[in-house]
């Protein structure tokens, strides 16, 4: 046999070629795609940050809740998704809450289906109301964390503080140092929309009217699959809720080929919620 310096140099390696390691366990061969994966599968924290984008099941199996559990993370990786419904209900991040949040778990994962699970009004008058006190969070968790829960289990999707505004003292977007939201609230809640900074990384629309509130969300930076390109599909005729509020009548959403956009309460916009599981 040729001796591994005879032949000739690859000038690229590609996704079906096979490299060749050599050890104490005897001579193996591994796909390059998957090479990467496997060398950096000890370490942990690498999972958090390099994209995969695998299929992991239609359920949360016993072995990924015990290498969530335990932290090792073993086979799991960000953009991993489990498939369900036509829906990649996918790992957009890791440990996403804020560094203050200590009753959380050190590791668990964040989860967000690839595209809206439903549409809905964010209210169904002009009254003003305190966000926690919206059409949609009033039913949010009977009307869309149970899909989370065929995945993953109830007893997996954990509790966590999010911020709720107060609701809006009268004024418009043009004035909107001068008004803007009452107060907050943190409420533990297992399903929640995300915020323009989960999202964009940035206030956009709620930018100066919550800017009291800015440092106060569960999350200060945006979530890594984000970081990395990634979005839900978005529909071409609605827009998917944000949680966040621009004027006494209009709340944050995305739209396609749009972004960030102030939409009025009564329109019927889709949702594209996360949990975090353990």
């Amino acid at each position: 046999m040729a001796k591994f310096d005879s032949y000739p140099v690859a000038d690229s390696v590609l996704p079906d070629d096979l490299l060749i390691t050599d050890g104490t366990r005897g001579t193996k061969t591994i796909r390059a795609s998957e090479a990467i994966y496997k060398l950096l599968e000890p370490v942990p924290q690498m999972h958090k940050v390099i994209w995969r984008g695998k299929n992991l099941g239609s359920r949360y199996t016993t072995a990924q809740q015990t290498a969530v559990a335990n932290g090792t993370l073993t086979d799991i990786w960000l953009g991993d998704y489990w498939m369900a419904d036509g829906i990649k209900w996918t790992i957009v991040d890791f440990e996403a809450a804020n560094q203050s949040m200590q009753d959380l778990p050190a590791t668990y994962l964040t989860i967000m289906p690839d595209q809206s699970i439903g549409r809905s009004e964010m209210l169904q008058s002009s009254t003003p109301v305190a966000m926690q006190d919206t059409h949609i969070y009033k039913h949010l968790d009977s009307w869309q964390l149970y899909k989370f829960e065929a995945i993953f289990g109830a007893s997996h999707i954990l509790e966590h503080p999010v911020s709720f505004e107060g609701a809006w003292q009268s004024g418009s977007w043009e004035t909107m140092r001068g008004n803007g939201p009452t107060g907050y609230q943190r409420i533990n809640k297992k399903i929640a929309l995300p915020t323009e900074i989960d999202w964009f990384g940035s206030r956009i629309i709620t930018a100066k009217v919550n800017e009291q509130w800015s440092v106060q969300t569960t999350s200060t930076r945006q979530f890594a699959a984000f970081r990395m390109g990634w979005t839900p599909k978005l529909p071409a005729d609605h827009a998917i809720w944000l949680h966040g509020q621009a004027s006494y009548n209009y709340y944050a959403a995305v739209k396609k080929n749009e972004g960030a956009v102030m939409t009025i309460y009564s329109v019927q916009n889709g949702v594209c919620p996360y949990v975090f599981v353990r």
